[in-house]
């Protein structure tokens, strides 16, 4: 005799003929006809409307966070598999996402780190002490591959802290070693043709003295240069060389 497995009845064979066809659909119920026919019962209903009054969404919430802390590792374990298996797959989904909600991203980032300042400075403090070798070859790699947008940063936060405003990118600092052909915007000094060779990127009108951090007051200048300037303007010190020769 053929049989069928019904889903209320916990997957158990039944005779082919308790599932009756879905005029809908021509397709034969999933249920078995004694099932639906429980369901139908004026009992059964007020049973399921007193379920979902007292298995409200706070209920859920509750129900929800008591199987987590049961199940802990198991879940743990199941979003490593997934992760294993879909590695690139979440990678470039998180990719696309960022690239496309830059400021959304920028903004949680900065309120996460606002609430779990604390949190996160320890779990650094912790990776480091367990991680001592690897960090500092992270920092040293990270450094020589990114000195100029570092030393950028530094500048844009000098200025902030004395409300100068302004700001400039590495693409910009670039564009002007263009423009300066690679020269000491005061003694005409070749720069080299690197960043990796130390000049110094220095402000026209010193931030301590009111100056911005826009790319319109920045010159590229030897080390020299920038060390005898000091806090002259840029007009102050060219005639300080033209006078001395």
């Amino acid at each position: 005799m053929p049989v069928c497995k019904c889903s209320s009845c916990g997957g158990k064979d039944k005779p082919l003929e308790w599932f009756e066809i879905n005029p809908k659909t021509g397709e034969r119920f999933k249920t078995c006809y004694k099932s639906r026919e429980y369901a139908k019962q004026p009992e059964r209903r007020v049973y399921k409307r007193e379920y979902s009054r007292t298995h409200t969404t706070k209920n859920k919430v509750e129900i929800d966070r008591r199987y987590r802390e049961k199940n802990r590792e198991r879940i743990a374990e199941t979003h490593r598999r997934r992760y294993c298996a879909k590695r690139e797959w979440i990678l470039e989904r998180q990719k696309l996402y960022a690239q496309a909600n830059k400021e959304k991203k920028r903004e949680y980032n900065r309120r996460y780190y606002r609430e779990n300042r604390e949190k996160l400075k320890e779990q650094n403090r912790q990776y480091h002490q367990n991680n001592k070798e690897a960090a500092s070859e992270w920092y040293k790699q990270y450094y020589q591959e990114n000195i100029e947008a570092i030393y950028a940063n530094h500048r844009a936060r000098r200025a902030k802290k004395r409300g100068n405003g302004g700001s400039h990118t590495v693409k910009e600092l670039n564009e002007l070693f263009e423009q300066q052909e690679g020269l000491c915007y005061y003694c005409g000094r070749l720069l080299f043709e690197s960043f990796k060779v130390p000049f110094h990127v220095e402000h026209k009108i010193p931030i301590s003295i009111g100056g911005s951090n826009d790319i319109s007051n920045i010159a590229l200048s030897c080390k020299e240069c920038n060390l005898r300037k000091h806090t002259k303007t840029d007009e102050e010190f060219l005639e300080l060389l033209v006078r001395i020769g």
